[in-house]
């Protein structure tokens, strides 16, 4: 996340008194501990280590982080009109009444890395090389709706 998105992210969160500072973590820090967490697949204790915190504290600012995600997803998340069938599919004998629901395609690749020694294991794939597993959805107007890496 860049970091001015962040600012702005975490501006939004303490004008609309959607979290709050404390006594002894500030929005920005709560903010950072739920986005190092979620990027990082952290668990509680990498978080203790990282931002200083006790696990009691991590927890309960992890939990309020994501008790206003779906506050966040009401605000800035708009799902797909379902009512429409996209023209590609709804002018195209060979596609329609076939896929009438369909909103996008999803496929996955492996992109080729290159890593340090004592981190690829995780990376081999079962050809021998290393790669990282991408799996992307996109519309048909080939906007990405969706990007999981891992």
């Amino acid at each position: 996340m860049e970091p001015e998105i962040f600012r702005a992210t975490a501006r939004y969160l303490s004008m609309k008194s959607l979290l709050c500072d404390t006594r002894g973590v500030d929005v920005e820090e709560q903010l950072g501990m739920f986005m190092h967490m979620i990027s990082h697949n952290a668990s509680n204790q990498d978080l203790q280590n990282a931002f200083q915190h006790s696990g009691e504290t991590i927890s309960r600012k992890i939990n309020e982080v994501f008790h206003i995600v779906p506050t966040l997803a009401e605000r800035f998340v708009k799902l797909p009109d379902s009512t429409h069938t996209h023209m590609k599919i709804a002018s195209d004998p060979r596609f329609w009444p076939y896929f009438q629901n369909c909103m996008g395609a999803i496929d996955g690749t492996h992109v080729p890395i290159t890593i340090a020694e004592e981190l690829a294991p995780p990376y081999r794939n079962r050809k021998g090389t290393l790669s990282q597993n991408v799996m992307l959805a996109c519309n048909f107007d080939l906007n990405f709706t969706f990007i999981s890496c891992g």
